[in-house]
């Protein structure tokens, strides 16, 4: 497979407002219990004393130019906050960001709104705010609210005027209305009070001339299309650059808000709460605070206690099932644990590995033929069908599910190598090592998945979990022997990543087995150059694919890699783990509906050669975390644009294995 190096990210500025200070003093004195929980009069900043004088010098102000403490009232009942107006280059900005007083959204959350818009007038008499409320983003359904593309934008004039020092305001459009008054002008700061951050972060240079041409070519029936066809003329269609949007907008504002819901520049209803919910958990909480949510859901809500196994979503009411892939995933959870532990010490973390690790040996040990590994088990239901089957022996008492593969065997991989490293050199568990060691040695004598690198990586795994000299260096023997012909093969096989194409869900089973490459290679450098070898497959790997914001990439070449991450690509891994939103949300998605939205002119996964006959319509962005429905590994970036996770919340052990991981390497702080 060929290889295409990338060049460092690049960032394209979105937004015509530059990034600033989303922190508001006044929203600050009242993060704890919401607006007029503590002192501040109305009308004046905390700290102000709300008086008679238009500036804090006691000056009658004569310019609207600055940044005013807010009072106000409308249909939702009073408020406060600032309100600032800036003249830069000729062009006034009107910003202006209010907290409800005692009115609670979605639960309990503080409710703010913020306006941006364009000013025009003589700011020392009276100026004229244009704002417009988009509110066609991401959800498209909520609470029998409806969004569709064809919603228009709803425009918003505010009048503001000077009068004895003061700013007098009132605010008009469909469903906005409201009077207030301006009063102790600041000078404004080097940054808005309230600004947007959403940037397009390239994901691969421009397309040279030739190699468009012939992929449009290629792909002239995707682009005749009825789904695709409305965005053939589109300008950035014709482009063909992929990306990746990056939104930091209001990030510490919610790290100083915790319990606020701030909606800016749309209108107030179901969907917006909805999507200013979604922002709101990505940014409120530290990467620690996600974490620790999300390993005590999976250990309350999506573990099966009698197996270990891993659960998937379910409906609310229903109760969950063990999920179809659960040897990958318990396998993934259950290295998150390992490094929870090491990163920690943490005495549950201990427990959660004893207890996935139990479930996944049984896998082999269910079925009564060493040949043959489960993909899944679960108690006894008496009503074994559909792949479903009853243990066998001594464990009659589960029933497994059949089809474990080449994918399924990754878990297994994974969860005893380090569960070896992390059990099996000091006395205690005693009876679990001696069970990775004789299942170890089976997968390697009896499975044959036949398929991959797996003669080699059973071998070598069982030489390295032995604690017998003559098993050793049997089966290191064996592991040499399969090195030489596998070694050309994993040397040719590096990920690729080629015009906004790539196999994404293969990326996750590349993470895996990168790990478990190099954690045996630290442990046995098998043909004495494997551990070489890895570094560079990770190496060349990551080239390609370090412009797609995958945290999981970046750690493990910042972990093992001979390059490491550079300072942009660590600062990419910490905010894409920023936008992962705590809890998942339950959202029906649809990006079509943006004003900006934009098809990709290239079907996913198009060596299928089917996008005639099955939809293989794709993005030509992604978006952040926090925007998408997500389901159980998101960190394969894939350039969906819709998706319903509305009845079933799935549990993320992708962010969980992301986050001990870094914890455990260095390469994230407790304090992030």
């Amino acid at each position: 497979m060929l290889l295409r190096r990338a060049p460092l990210l690049a960032s394209l500025l979105l937004s015509f407002v530059a990034c600033g200070s989303d922190r508001d003093p006044w929203d600050d004195a009242n993060a704890s219990g919401g607006p007029g929980a503590s002192g501040g009069p109305p009308g004046g900043a905390p700290g102000s004393s709300g008086g008679a004088s238009g500036t804090p010098g006691g000056e009658v102000a004569t310019d609207l130019v600055g940044v005013w403490s807010v009072a106000g009232k409308d249909a939702r009942g009073s408020y406060r906050g600032r309100a600032e107006v800036r003249a830069d280059g000729g062009k006034l900005t009107v910003v202006r960001t209010v907290a409800y007083d005692g009115v609670t959204v979605e639960g309990g959350r503080a409710l703010h709104w913020a306006f941006v818009g364009t000013g025009k007038g003589d700011t020392k008499k009276e100026i004229t705010a244009d704002v417009t409320l988009e509110n066609r983003d991401f959800i498209v359904e909520r609470e029998g609210v409806v969004r569709t593309a064809k919603d228009a934008p709803i425009p918003v004039v505010g009048k503001v005027r000077l009068e004895a020092g003061k700013g007098i305001a009132t605010w008009s459009g469909t469903g906005v209305t409201g009077e207030e008054a301006w009063e102790s002008r600041e000078p404004s700061g080097a940054e808005p009070i309230v600004s947007f951050a959403r940037t397009v972060q390239v994901g691969h240079d421009p397309p040279a001339s030739a190699t468009k041409t012939g992929l449009f070519a290629t792909y002239g029936s995707f682009h005749q299309l009825p789904v695709v066809q409305p965005y053939v003329g589109r300008p950035e269609f014709q482009a063909a650059v992929h990306g990746h949007i990056v939104d930091k907008t209001d990030f510490a504002f919610y790290r100083a808000n915790k319990n606020a819901l701030r909606v800016v520049n749309k209108s107030i209803d179901a969907i917006s709460l909805g999507e200013t919910l979604n922002r709101a958990n990505a940014y409120r909480m530290t990467l620690a605070e996600k974490a620790a949510g999300f390993d005590a859901e999976i250990e309350t809500e999506f573990t099966q206690p009698q197996t270990g196994m891993l659960l998937d979503a379910a409906p609310p009411g229903q109760s969950k099932q063990v999920h179809f892939s659960a040897a990958l995933w318990t396998g993934i959870y259950m290295a998150s644990q390992v490094y929870r532990f090491q990163a920690t010490g943490e005495p549950k973390a201990k427990a959660n590995v004893v207890r996935a690790l139990d479930g996944l040996l049984k896998l082999q040990e269910v079925t009564g033929d060493w040949k043959v590994f489960a993909r899944a088990i679960r108690p006894a239901t008496g009503s074994a069908t559909g792949g479903w089957h009853p243990g066998a022996g001594a464990l009659a008492s589960l029933e497994w599910l059949e089809g474990g593969n080449n994918d399924m065997m990754k878990g297994l991989y994974i969860a005893y190598v380090l569960g070896h490293g992390m059990l099996c050199k000091a006395p205690g568990h005693e009876a679990l090592c001696a069970r990775i060691r004789a299942n170890a040695k089976h997968l390697s004598d009896d499975v044959n998945v036949d398929r991959g690198s797996d003669d080699l990586d059973s071998s070598w795994l069982t030489a390295v979990v032995t604690n017998d000299v003559v098993t050793k260096i049997s089966y290191q023997a064996k592991a040499e022997a399969a090195w030489v012909p596998t070694k050309p093969v994993v040397e040719n096989n590096t990920l690729l990543y080629e015009q906004g194409t790539a196999d994404w869900s293969g990326l996750n089973l590349g993470f895996v087995s990168g790990l478990f490459h190099v954690l045996l290679a630290g442990e046995y450098d098998v043909g004495g150059s494997s551990k070489a070898t890895f570094t560079k497959i990770i190496d060349d790997s990551w080239a390609g694919l370090r412009r797609q914001r995958l945290p999981l990439w970046n750690l493990l070449e910042g972990a093992y890699g001979a390059t490491g991450l550079d300072a942009a690509a660590k600062e990419d891994t910490l905010w894409r783990m920023r936008e992962f939103p705590f809890p998942k949300p339950t959202i029906k998605v649809d990006l079509r509906i943006r004003p900006d939205y934009c098809m990709s002119p290239y079907p996913s996964l198009p060596w299928k050669n089917d996008w005639t006959t099955t939809d293989r319509t794709q993005a030509l962005r992604s978006v952040p975390l926090f925007e998408e429905a997500l389901d159980i590994y998101r960190f394969r970036t894939e350039m969906r644009y819709a998706g319903d996770t509305r009845t079933a919340r799935p549990p993320a052990p992708e962010y969980l294995v992301a986050y001990w991981f870094a914890r455990k390497h260095g390469l994230l702080a407790a304090t992030d």
